[in-house]
């Protein structure tokens, strides 16, 4: 080979070696110049979708939405100061008496509204008119109502009043000690409630259980329920306040037992009639009554308490019993005036008195006395005892009625006990006889004999 084609060999070798290192220079800086730009539709990843649709609130195609949960009522163990006072408010019932000191108010309950039958406590209604003791219940509508059984020991009288559709409070529970309970009243014309602990329980000498809360009672409640946290009768609010401390009050505890007796003696007795408005008496407020009033003797003798004293006014024959002794009633006059200047007429138990009088607006005094074929120079027969019906002590006023050689005596009870002295004839028949008893108009399974002195003889039925 030549000179020359070596050369031009060598020069066409370099020049591609030289094409060949710029092209490979100008590929490596345009690779470089495209990793500084955006990315291009390669290096664009799909899978930066479904980052964009995360942004929205997912709907899961196999499950249902959860549903908005329902409020939880209050159970109705969990009860409130006012779940109590709420459950009572129907039973509730107003009491009103006129007395000498003026008009008292306390607070009733129904035990059975078929009947009539309110128990209230006795000191509202213990020194109450004839005829003025009204109950007002919840929808504003008053009847008159009779005091059909008293318990002074106890502080319990039953009243009845005309059949009121209206449910009876539920006994048959027992207070503990610690346990909360609530006295319920009406105070004025509002209902109201206290709340207390139960600090002590005892039995009294007669056999009720007294009940000692720490609350305060207003006036006016007296005669109210006293209840548990769920409404149920416990007992009847007796006393505000306990030997000063006014942050105590008393109850007495009544069981379903006890409210079933005091119904059973209510029934018995022939009293219970209910009294209707006084109408056409008294005519007005601003007349007076006649009242009659003195000191009442047989043969020389004070009458012993509870002698029933009979009046009689043109055909109208009103009654009272004897407290030490005296007697004392009100008689009002009639619309059409018929009982002025009429002749009132007076018995002593069964015997007629020896005194009349003229009926007049204001007070009329007389003593009454009566002679019966008795002598006083011997002592009487007195008979005396306690009174029970079926095992239960009898309410005080229970007439006794003593029965000896066809005479008839009567008396009432006393904190469930009688005393009734019987003198002898002037001829002695009494002597030695037979005397037999009846409390209310149940007969007595005891009998006793007359005697000179102390015949002590406890009565009941059974």
């Amino acid at each position: 080979m030549s000179t020359y084609q070596t050369l031009w060999q060598k020069l066409v070798l370099a020049v591609l070696t030289l094409l060949l290192v710029v092209s490979i220079l100008v590929t490596a800086c345009g690779g470089k110049e495209k990793a500084t730009q955006a990315p291009g539709p390669l290096t664009t990843p799909t899978v930066t979708v479904p980052t964009l649709t995360l942004t929205e609130t997912p709907t899961p195609p196999t499950l249902s939405p959860t549903p908005t949960p329902t409020p939880t009522a209050t159970p109705t163990a969990t009860a409130t100061a006012n779940d109590p006072f709420l459950k009572v408010l129907p039973s509730l019932v107003k009491v009103t008496a006129q007395t000498s000191e003026g008009t008292v108010e306390g607070t009733g309950f129904i035990v059975d509204g078929n009947k009539g039958y309110i128990l209230t406590a006795t000191h509202v209604v213990a020194n109450a008119y004839s005829d003025s003791i009204k109950i007002t219940l919840r929808n504003g509508v008053s009847q008159l109502a009779t005091s059909v059984a008293q318990w002074s020991a106890a502080d319990i009288t039953m009243l009845r009043t005309e059949a009121v559709d209206i449910p009876a409070i539920s006994f048959g529970y027992q207070a503990t000690l610690g346990q909360e309970l609530s006295a319920i009243g009406i105070v004025g014309d509002s209902y109201t409630n206290t709340a207390g602990l139960v600090k002590e329980i005892q039995k009294d000498n007669a056999g009720w259980i007294i009940v000692t809360i720490e609350a305060q009672a207003e006036p006016g409640m007296s005669g109210g329920p006293v209840v548990d946290q769920y409404g149920n009768g416990i007992g009847i609010l007796s006393l505000g306040s306990v030997g000063g401390d006014e942050n105590t009050t008393i109850a007495i505890a009544l069981s379903k037992e006890d409210v079933d007796v005091i119904i059973a003696f209510a029934e018995a007795q022939k009293t219970a009639t209910p009294t209707p408005w006084p109408t056409p008496k008294p005519t007005t407020n601003q007349m007076p009554p006649c009242r009659f009033q003195g000191t009442v003797q047989l043969n020389g003798s004070n009458v012993p308490d509870g002698t029933v004293i009979t009046v009689t006014v043109a055909g109208d024959i009103y009654s009272t019993t004897t407290i030490a002794s005296k007697y004392s009633i009100d008689i009002y006059q009639l619309e059409d005036m018929s009982y002025n200047g009429q002749i009132a007429t007076f018995k002593i138990g069964s015997y007629t008195a020896a005194q009349t009088a003229t009926w007049q607006y204001g007070l009329v005094k007389v003593n009454l006395s009566t002679t019966k074929p008795t002598t006083m120079q011997m002592p009487p027969c007195r008979f005396q005892g306690t009174v029970q019906l079926n095992s239960y002590n009898v309410p005080d006023g229970t007439v006794i009625t003593v029965t000896i050689a066809g005479d008839t005596y009567i008396t009432t009870t006393v904190n469930s006990t009688y005393r009734i002295d019987i003198y002898n004839l002037v001829d002695e028949s009494y002597a030695g006889k037979a005397t037999t008893f009846k409390i209310g108009s149940y007969t007595a399974a005891q009998t006793a004999i007359w005697q000179y002195g102390l015949v002590k003889l406890n009565l009941s039925n059974g």
